[in-house]
């Protein structure tokens, strides 16, 4: 059976097939997947994904009756497959690469973007070999901690970034190092070609213009913590922990996690499950400590609710498969998951309530989990942050500070896809000739 695409879908497939996109920055539940397979169905791929959208992937490409290898998995096959999938931590130990593809797809490409990683190195020197191939890039938070993101996904995809060839001359070039916030800024005549050249590669896509109009409600729980965790936190404190490491100390406290990262008692935690209880409707919790996911399976089947979880040391992606199946059929109340686990892929949108227990320090993890209930047809979804609150510095007001964090990160991205003014010209006159 023919599979029918979205009128987006069908025309990014087209411009995809004639080599004229190198990327498509769409928004989840928006269909790159199938628009990706669309594009690149004169020939064969190596796809590269996160180890969660692997299944995604397989059952997609069923829907155009092709068989597909995940990488490493057994039995081998006897011949070249015609799709191999892997992730991005086994790419940089294999010769996938300079095995001739017609296609390469980096599904969210943002995985490219540190030009620090082993990752990054491989693929850099093995260029000559992506440019025989058409390589696809797939995103919908390409840039959330800065334009910097965009220059390694940039050279692998089209062999430039500005006209720059070296990702570190790019780098160096476009960016200063500040050292009290750890993080490379971008100097401000450069802020306008670094947009223009992550236009160049592809177009954004938003749910809306997909046609995808779910209402994303938001709504802010406050717990005060207890004499629990003001105990916990002086333990903590006790260790001295500086820096980044206060941060992430804090977070963990004010879940009621402690210094050996476990969590016997958690008021905020506590909060949650309660909550869910009286909710009595399907919902899906995510949080950032395994610990928290395990103490709120206990809570909430104290309470007689079905419960499944979905973390990095779970059965993996077939196990997960069939528990969202049961989730999405009826079988199960809640579904409990680790925020980065959980991120990408997943379709959870039987639950019209989605509850951040935590968060991650990630924009990109925000970006995603908010999407996994939103679905085409659906009218709306309650999105609530549970923050642990009270006087104490750090314990009282890291979950708030994390959440202003992250969401800034969202505006960022946000900002950065809107489409750049129509002329945009480099600061510098000096640039080598583009590749």
């Amino acid at each position: 059976m023919p599979v029918t695409l979205w009128r987006h879908q069908a025309a990014a497939a087209k411009l995809i097939r004639s080599n004229e996109l190198s990327a498509l920055w769409w928004e989840p539940r928006v269909g790159k997947t199938l628009a990706a397979i669309a594009g690149t169905d004169d020939g064969d791929r190596l796809i590269v994904s996160p180890n969660s959208v692997k299944a995604v992937w397989q059952q997609d490409l069923a829907l155009y009756g092709q068989d597909s290898y995940v990488w490493g998995t057994k039995p081998k096959p006897t011949r070249r497959p015609r799709n191999v999938i892997i992730n991005y931590e086994s790419l940089w130990r294999t010769s996938l690469l300079e095995w001739n593809w017609d296609s390469i797809i980096f599904d969210e490409s943002q995985r490219l973007s540190n030009i620090r990683t082993k990752l990054f190195e491989h693929i850099y020197s093995h260029i000559q070999d992506l440019c025989k191939a058409r390589v696809l890039l797939l995103s919908g938070s390409p840039a959330v901690e800065g334009y910097h993101q965009t220059i390694a996904q940039s050279i692998i995809a089209s062999g430039q970034w500005c006209g720059y060839t070296c990702p570190w001359e790019a780098l160096r070039t476009s960016h200063v190092y500040d050292d009290s916030s750890y993080r490379w800024k971008i100097l401000q005549e450069w802020i306008k070609p670094a947009k223009a050249q992550l236009h160049a590669l592809g177009p954004h896509m938003t749910q809306a213009q997909a046609g995808v109009n779910t209402r994303k409600l938001f709504q802010t729980i406050s717990v005060n913590y207890s004499s629990h965790e003001e105990h916990l936190w002086l333990e903590a404190l006790a260790v001295d922990p500086q820096g980044t490491q206060y941060a992430l100390s804090a977070q963990s406290v004010a879940s009621g996690r402690s210094i050996h990262g476990t969590t016997t008692k958690s008021t905020k935690l506590d909060a949650v499950a309660n909550y869910v209880d009286e909710l009595k409707q399907p919902a899906v919790i995510l949080t950032r400590f395994t610990s928290s996911l395990l103490y709120l399976e206990l809570r909430l089947k104290a309470k007689g609710l079905r419960v499944g979880l979905i973390y990095g040391e779970d059965e993996g992606s077939t196990a997960r498969g069939k528990l969202i199946e049961d989730f999405n059929q009826g079988r199960l109340d809640v579904i409990v998951a680790n925020i980065v686990t959980v991120k990408v892929g997943l379709n959870l949108s039987r639950a019209d309530t989605l509850i951040f227990a935590e968060n991650s320090f990630s924009g990109e993890c925000r970006i995603q989990g908010e999407e996994r209930c939103v679905v085409k047809g659906k009218t709306a979804i309650e999105i609530i942050d549970f923050v642990t609150t009270g006087p104490e510095p750090g314990l009282g007001t890291i979950d708030q500070l994390i959440l202003q964090a992250v969401r800034s990160k969202k505006d960022f991205n946000a900002a950065s896809l809107r489409p750049p003014s129509k002329k945009v010209t480099l600061p510098l006159d000096n640039l080598p000739a583009l590749v």
